[in-house]
């Protein structure tokens, strides 16, 4: 009796202490997980060549303007320009052509009381034109010596007395004035012309001229108007084309005495 109740007391002080031990194990357990960081759980690396998604897709930050985006304007004054520069830009403002209508020019171009039908008007000079000018020619009393009556008709006169430079305007007038007479009107037997307008293409060669007589009275052309309004002419009123002539002479009295035309006088 007295050994089993020795085994009976060390089974119970083993059983005793394996439960001390074990309660002592779980309360170290529970308080190293109380002081241990919590790891973040490792997700799996994406692969470089997924598209992303559009949620994926983040909008690059817009860059706000600054004070310094902007440079700030000198306050040292500009350089003066060069002799160069200088001669240059004075060079050119040579070369530009005079586009100021004369103080008679809208006069000039203002109605007449007698016009002709449109019939009469063709397309004149036959090849296009880019400048003109104006010349003066024949200051020679007229007689058996006396030079070419055009200043030019595929030559040129040998008795140029005056060349002058025309504005698109003045051109436009010039030729105006051509297309209202319908190009040529002989009033004499003695058309002697002193004052001439030609047209240049614009390689510079002359395409056409219009020649005036004032002392005549006789407007010629080269080359010929056109066959339309020659017959026109041929079979018109008489009475109408002269009263046209006048007005139209008149307006090219006003046209060479605007661009600076010297007249002639008889010595």
């Amino acid at each position: 009796m007295r050994q089993r109740s020795e085994a009976a007391a060390r089974i119970a002080l083993v059983a005793v202490m394996a439960s001390l031990c074990w309660t002592s194990c779980m309360k170290k357990s529970a308080e190293g997980a109380r002081e241990a960081p919590v790891q973040p759980v490792p997700t799996p690396a994406a692969d470089a060549s997924a598209t992303p998604t559009r949620n994926d897709r983040v909008p690059a930050p817009v860059r706000s303007a600054t004070p310094t985006d902007t440079p700030a304007p000198s306050s040292s004054p500009a350089s003066p320009p060069t002799a160069s520069a200088a001669a240059t830009s004075h060079a050119a403002a040579e070369t530009l052509p005079v586009a100021v209508p004369g103080p008679d020019l809208a006069a000039l171009l203002a109605p007449t009381k007698q016009t002709l039908h449109r019939v009469y008007r063709q397309k004149w000079p036959p090849t296009p034109w880019a400048t003109a000018k104006a010349y003066t020619y024949n200051f020679v009393p007229y007689g058996p010596r006396a030079g070419k009556l055009r200043v030019y008709d595929g030559k040129w006169s040998t008795n140029v007395q005056q060349t002058i430079a025309l504005s698109k305007e003045q051109a436009d007038a010039a030729l105006e004035l051509t297309h209202r007479t319908a190009g040529e009107m002989l009033t004499s037997k003695c058309a002697f012309p002193r004052h001439a307008v030609v047209f240049f293409d614009e390689q510079g060669k002359a395409v056409a001229s219009v020649n005036v007589c004032f002392s005549c009275t006789d407007i010629l052309v080269w080359p010929p108007y056109g066959r339309e309004a020659l017959q026109a002419k041929k079979y018109g009123n008489l009475k109408k084309l002269l009263a046209v002539h006048d007005e139209v002479l008149a307006r090219w009295r006003l046209f060479f005495d605007d661009v600076g035309a010297e007249q002639y006088k008889k010595r």
